[in-house]
């Protein structure tokens, strides 16, 4: 059995999360919906400057993960990366992509340009 229970993902290692990957056999989507909603809670309240609208069930996509040796020279121990379904020692996860959320309506706009 694998320790991965959910984490983000950046798009390069360095930046910031761009996903949030869940283990699939461990939590439901449901589940993902409230962890997502709990750990980027500032990038969903307007009072934090958050910009996505919350994700709902049609925002969580199906893909598969493992935890890889080499995948670059920055993470030589190895870190987490998606992979190919089925791929040797992978298992499912439910990724919430933040580049794919709807963003929310600047309320602050009129504020700022008064």
């Amino acid at each position: 059995m694998n320790n991965f229970d959910y984490m983000g993902f950046s798009y390069d290692g360095f930046g910031p999360d761009a996903m949030f990957v869940v283990n699939a056999k461990k939590f439901s989507k449901e589940d993902t919906l409230t962890l997502c909603k709990i750990e980027y809670e500032h990038l969903f309240n307007p009072k934090f400057d958050g910009m996505y609208k919350e994700p709902t069930l049609n925002n969580i996509k199906e893909k598969w993960c493992a935890y890889r040796m080499g995948v670059s020279e920055d993470w030589p121990i190895g870190s987490y990366t998606l992979v190919q379904p089925n791929s040797n020692g992978s298992f499912p996860v439910y990724v919430i992509d933040f580049d794919e959320l709807d963003l929310l309506e600047d309320n602050n706009d009129s504020e700022r340009n008064s």
